[in-house]
């Protein structure tokens, strides 16, 4: 796969703030805030809060893969 244009080869290392934005958001998102003291609604026999932190988990999984294989070129590899 070939990377982006403005991708420099190196990991992508040279954004800190973007990154801790991130993990903000993977947390925010992957851990049920909404559920806490919810009723305890199941769908398919699973708690709903057990889904949602199921998908959330999947979303930021594809996302990390989809960066590091859109962003990052390891020149050894090559």
């Amino acid at each position: 796969m070939t990377p982006s244009p403005d991708s420099s080869g190196k990991p992508p290392t040279g954004r800190p703030n973007r990154y801790l934005a991130l993990v903000g958001i993977a947390v925010l998102a992957t851990v049920p805030w909404a559920f806490i003291g919810a009723s305890s609604a199941r769908v398919a026999g699973v708690p709903i809060w057990l889904w949602w932190s199921f998908l959330a988990t999947a979303a930021l999984s594809t996302l990390t893969a989809w960066g590091v294989l859109r962003r990052w070129r390891d020149d050894r590899l090559e």
